[in-house]
Parts: structure tokens; sequence; C-alpha cells
């Protein structure tokens, strides 16, 4: 189990996975940390030079949107995560924008997310919620890009 862990863009999820642990999944290992995942999008956010108070604050600002904000992790490396619910909540996850490949429910009627992996994450959300904190990710990347031109 690692002490700490830094959202890089090898990572495509952050899960949480008892008590205050997270599972990391990269595009080709995974790790299992401590802290929830909360924990270290904040410790990401600060070391690529903000906070996750200020990446929040700055997603309202771009979208108009006050809750379950996407976060700009670094602009420098095109790094955006979302969150599937409030990421105070226990059981929320975060997912890379740039990691996702597809998403469909499945005959259990759970939600499949397909990671740029191939793994596949089956979940309770919905797919209109999943598709709508998505479509805030896919708004804020485009804000982001185009500010860099």
């Amino acid at each position: 189990m690692l002490d700490n862990y830094i959202i890089n863009n090898s990572t495509l999820a952050l899960l949480p996975a008892g008590d205050k642990k997270t599972k990391v999944i990269e595009k080709y290992v995974n790790y299992l940390v401590k802290g929830n995942p909360l924990t270290i999008v904040d410790e990401s956010c600060k070391f690529y030079g903000s906070s996750y108070k200020g990446r929040c604050q700055s997603a309202r600002y771009l979208l108009g949107d006050s809750y379950k904000c996407p976060i700009i992790i670094s602009e420098v490396k095109d790094i955006l995560i979302f969150p599937t619910s409030s990421g105070k909540k226990a059981d929320c996850m975060w997912f890379a924008y740039n990691g996702i490949v597809d998403y469909f429910v499945n005959d259990n009627k759970n939600l499949t997310i397909i990671l740029n992996n191939g793994k596949k994450i089956s979940t309770d959300l919905s797919a209109n919620h999943f598709s709508n904190q998505l479509f805030k990710a896919t708004r804020l990347m485009t804000i982001m890009k185009g500010k860099k031109c």
C-alpha cells in the first residue's frame, strides 16, 4: 500500500476502497493508497500549484455550476477529473476525463464504464447522472483548451 499518490496522465480512476483507502487505476497498474479519493485529489492539486478549493472555485466560475464540478488537476498536462457525487462523500468515485472510452447500462441495470485500458467498472450510478458529469467535464476541457490558444 502506498502512503500517497499524485494524479498523472496515466491515472484513469480513483475508487473508494474501504476505511480511508483508495484504489487507483492507472493505464497499466493498480495501486492501493492510504487516504480517501478527495485527499488524493487535494494533494494532486497542490502538487500542480493550486488546491482543491481553488480548483472548485475556478470550475464553478468557468461553468456557472456549483455542484459536483469537474476539477482541472493540471492545465499543462491536460489532466481533468470528475466526481460521481459530492467529492466529500465516502462513496464518491473520480474518473479521468481522458480515461473514459464508453459506458452503458448492463443486464443487471448497473452502469458499466469502460476505461481506455480495457478495464470495466460496474456501478449503480444512473447513465443519465454519469452522462451529465461527463458533459460538465467535456465543457470544462473545451474551455481549458480554448484558453491555451
